[in-house]
């Protein structure tokens, strides 16, 4: 699998999210700074927020996923096509 592929499989792992939720993150959910990642209420099946607390490991992960950010895409794992 591709880095990204495998980086995607450990973050939902590291944060027992669905993979659904992990294929469309973006990065405006995500505060590196507070290591927390905020699924707005409209990606949830209750329709309320979820705030997910990010191990340190979740956090160096997205610092490797920044070199993949793109303009075109919000995406924190976008897809290679």
């Amino acid at each position: 699998a591709s880095p990204k592929v495998r980086a995607a499989i450990e973050m939902a792992v590291l944060t027992a999210s669905r993979p659904g939720n992990i294929r469309f993150m973006t990065w405006d959910e995500v505060d590196l700074a507070q290591a927390l990642w905020r699924i707005p209420a409209a990606k949830m099946k209750m329709k309320r927020d979820h705030v997910v607390p990010l191990p340190p490991r979740a956090v160096e992960l997205l610092g490797f996923a920044k070199a993949w950010q793109r303009q075109d895409n919000p995406h924190v794992f976008p897809a290679d096509k």
